[in-house]
C-alpha cells in the first residue's frame, strides 16, 4: 500500500521500502466559480517558480488563513527534526479568484501558526536527498494576513464546527471539497474545481483525520489541493491532508488512489481559537 501526502511539490511518502511522489487531486469534480465557494484561497511558495498552485486553504476569519501543515514547511535533514518552518515572506495567499492565471493580487502575510506536535518524518538517503515521508500528524496550520480581507462575493469566511461537536455530525453526509489541484491522469488546470464525496458511515481513523474512500469511479483530492476545505452545509469539517493507493509504479495518477485523508477539524477546533480570532468575531452554534 502506498501513502502519498497531498502535496504539489515534488516530495515522496511511503511506508516500510516502497515509495510514491505526492499527488493530490480533484479527481472527476467539475469547474466552478469562486462565488459558489468564496472560501476557497491559494497558498503560494514564492521560494519556487511552477506553473501550479502549491496548496489550497480556506478563510476562516479576514485575519486567518486555514490550511495543511506540510504546506508551510519544508524538508530539512538536521539530525533533529526533518522540517522546518517557511518564513512569512516565502508564502502569499491568492483569494476571490475562479483561476490562477492571474496571481498578481495575491496578498503577504504576517506569520505562519504549525501545529506544536505536527509530525512529517521524512527520509533522507546517504547523499541527503528526501526519499519519501513515513509518518504524518497533526497536519494543520493557519497563516495570519498581514492586513484584513475585504469580505466580498467571492471573498468570504466559512464558518467552523462548535468547539464541544462530535463527529457523529458528519458521518454519512455528503460534503463538497474544492481545489486547483490535478484532475484525472494528473492534468493541471488553473480552474477552480469541486467534487461531492460521502462520508464514511463512522470515523473509525486515528491521530485525527477522517478517512474517506473515493469510490467507483474515484472521487476526491488531488496535487494542490492539500489545505483545501471540506465541507458540510456550509461549515468547515476537514481539510486535505494524503491518500493512500496499492500501485506500485514510476508514477501514481489521480485515479489510483482509494482512501484520502482529511485533517479532522473538530479534533483541533479548540487549537485553532486558542490560536486566532475566530471565536472573538464570529459566534458559533
Amino acid at each position: 500500500m502506498k501513502f502519498i501526502q497531498f502535496f504539489a511539490v515534488l516530495v515522496g511518502i511511503f511506508e516500510v521500502s516502497q515509495q510514491a511522489k505526492i499527488k493530490n487531486r480533484i479527481l472527476n469534480g467539475k469547474v466552478v466559480s469562486i462565488e459558489d465557494y468564496p472560501y476557497q484561497v491559494l497558498v503560494i511558495w514564492n521560494v519556487y517558480i511552477l506553473s501550479v498552485p502549491q496548496c489550497g486553504g480556506s478563510i476562516i476569519s479576514e485575519n486567518y488563513i486555514l490550511t495543511a501543515g506540510h504546506c508551510v514547511t519544508i524538508k530539512q535533514n538536521d539530525g533533529k527534526k526533518t522540517w522546518v518552518q517557511l518564513r512569512p515572506e516565502m508564502i502569499t495567499v491568492l483569494p476571490g479568484k475562479s483561476s490562477a492565471v492571474d496571481l498578481r493580487s495575491a496578498v503577504s502575510i504576517a506569520k505562519i501558526i504549525v501545529h506544536p506536535k505536527l509530525i512529517l518524518k521524512h527520509v533522507f538517503n546517504s547523499n541527503g536527498t528526501c526519499t519519501g515521508t513515513k509518518e504524518v500528524k497533526n497536519d494543520i496550520a493557519m497563516i495570519r494576513l498581514k492586513n484584513p480581507l475585504t469580505i466580498s462575493k467571492t471573498i468570504s469566511i466559512i464558518r467552523l464546527p462548535s468547539q464541544d461537536e462530535q463527529d457523529s455530525s458528519f458521518c454519512g453526509k455528503i460534503a463538497v471539497v474544492t481545489g486547483f489541484g490535478n484532475t484525472f491522469h494528473n492534468q493541471p488546470t488553473q480552474d477552480l474545481h469541486a467534487v461531492n464525496i460521502t462520508m464514511p458511515a463512522v470515523n473509525d481513523c486515528e491521530n485525527g483525520f477522517i478517512c474517506v474512500s473515493n469510490g467507483k469511479p474515484p472521487r476526491g483530492t488531488c496535487q494542490g489541493d492539500s489545505g483545501g476545505p471540506l465541507v458540510i452545509n456550509g461549515i468547515q469539517y476537514g481539510l486535505t491532508s494524503y491518500g493512500t493507493s496499492n500501485i506500485s509504479a514510476p508514477e501514481i495518477f489521480c485515479e489510483d488512489f482509494h482512501t484520502t485523508y482529511y485533517v479532522n477539524i473538530i479534533k483541533y477546533r479548540k487549537w485553532i481559537s486558542q490560536n486566532s480570532d475566530v471565536d472573538k468575531k464570529y459566534n458559533y452554534i
